[in-house]
């Protein structure tokens, strides 16, 4: 399975990196179907269909590791960039956290995904992912 590791360092408080992981986990949830779940105070468990890894808390840093199955290989690099962006936005010392969301659960964490969606797709859904960002109901 292709593996990635993402690294985003932060200046924040453990609280507030905790809170904003959270409030991204349930955006990320809401949109992909990203599941996260805390397994100590400075980590989580993140995982999708075709994904799966953890999101680490350091006092400076986050770091997601994660395991993409061998069909999301083509979208590797999508996904890493999105969820690089992903923390870079969600932990900025001063960044919107309601806009840009938050890493635990990608972060992937986002955990990205796991597919194409996460990866800022365009496609329509049932192709190359059933959470695309656009959807098949367009109009005629």
């Amino acid at each position: 399975m292709p593996k990635m590791t993402i690294e985003q360092s932060h200046q924040l408080p453990a609280d507030e990196v905790r809170r904003r992981l959270d409030i991204l986990q349930t955006r990320l949830a809401q949109q992909y179907g990203i599941e996260g779940q805390w397994v100590s105070p400075t980590e989580a468990k993140i995982k999708r269909s075709g994904a799966n890894g953890t999101i680490k808390c350091d006092d400076n840093r986050v770091i997601v590791h994660l395991d993409l199955s061998f069909a999301l290989t083509p979208l590797k690099s999508k996904i890493e960039n999105r969820v690089r962006n992903e923390l870079a936005q969600c932990l900025a010392s001063t960044g919107s956290v309601a806009s840009t969301g938050n890493a635990a659960g990608a972060a992937a964490t986002e955990s990205a995904a796991g597919s194409e969606s996460v990866a800022g797709s365009e496609s329509a859904a049932g192709t190359e992912s059933a959470a695309g960002t656009e959807s098949a109901e367009k109009p005629a």
